[in-house]
C-alpha cells in the first residue's frame, strides 16, 4: 500500500517523468487533430478560363414581315337595339352595317312622296277653311 511517504519520496521520479510525458500527450494531440482536420488543397487554381464549345447559327432576315392576318369568329353585340318607325312606308335606303352611328344621325330613309301628298292636301283645305271663316 502507498501512502503518504511513499508519494513524496517519488517526487523526483515525478519530475523526472513529468516533462517528457507532456510533450508525448502534445504530440499525440498534434497527431489526432492533423488527422481529424481535412488537409488544404496544394494545388494552385486554374490561372486561365477554360475554353468552352460554341455553336454558332447564321441569321437570316425575313422577307416580308407580315402586318396583320384574318380570323374567324361570331361577333355578339353586347345590347340589342330595335329600331322602328312611326309610320308605313317603303325603304329607300338603309345604314351602313358595322359603322357607328352618333344619336340623331339618319340610319335610314322612307319613300315619303305619299305622305307629301297628303300633307299638302290637307294644308289646302286648311287653307281653304281659313278663306271660309273670314
Amino acid at each position: 500500500m502507498f501512502g503518504l511517504r511513499q508519494l513524496t519520496g517519488n517526487r523526483k521520479s515525478l519530475r523526472k517523468y513529468a516533462a517528457p510525458g507532456i510533450v508525448v500527450l502534445a504530440a499525440v494531440a498534434v497527431l489526432i487533430i492533423w488527422l481529424v482536420v481535412p488537409a488544404r488543397s496544394r494545388t494552385a487554381p486554374p490561372s486561365e478560363i477554360p475554353p468552352v464549345n460554341v455553336e454558332v447559327l447564321r441569321v437570316e432576315t425575313l422577307k416580308e414581315v407580315v402586318d396583320s392576318f384574318e380570323l374567324e369568329a361570331d361577333i355578339e353585340p353586347k345590347r340589342v337595339v330595335e329600331i322602328s318607325a312611326e309610320i308605313s312606308a317603303r325603304v329607300e335606303t338603309v345604314c351602313e352595317e358595322g359603322r357607328r352611328y352618333q344619336k340623331g344621325e339618319e340610319l335610314m330613309r322612307l319613300n315619303d312622296e305619299l305622305l307629301r301628298a297628303e300633307r299638302d292636301r290637307l294644308a289646302a283645305m286648311v287653307a281653304l277653311n281659313k278663306q271660309e271663316v273670314k
